[in-house]
């Protein structure tokens, strides 16, 4: 059966449509999943802050923590030495000095957390 002018024009404008629908229906998919994968993003990213936020506040504690046990420490080696003995043989001096050292870790780690909460707060 042969096609007339009328039904080959009638067919190329039903195939266009078909075409745009088809497109329309991939965008609508596309967009959908998009939005599905910024939402997820967004909650996790609101968990990782308010899990930041709550380290944070910790490391308040912990630097006033190292702080006060710096001094107590200096009182500690004072005393010593007016009584003539060595610091290291006070029970828990050696460890003390060991964790005063590793204070800049504890700061550094803090530092860094404080600028992703800032970077993603940015983002929200």
């Amino acid at each position: 059966m042969k096609q007339g002018k009328t039904e080959k024009a009638v067919f190329a404008k039903l195939s266009t449509q078909k075409v745009e629908l088809g497109a329309a229906d991939d965008l609508s998919d596309a967009l959908l999943d998009a939005k599905q994968g910024i939402d997820a993003f967004n909650k996790k990213a609101n968990e990782v802050v308010s899990s930041a936020k709550a380290i944070l506040k910790q490391s308040v504690r912990v630097s006033s923590g190292l702080s006060n046990l710096f001094k107590v420490t200096e009182k500690v080696e004072m005393a010593a030495k007016e009584l003539g003995i060595d610091a290291k043989s006070i029970k828990g001096y050696t460890e003390a000095k060991r964790i005063i050292s590793e204070r800049g870790v504890y700061e550094e780690v803090a530092d860094t957390i404080y600028r992703v909460v800032n970077d993603l707060n940015e983002l929200s």
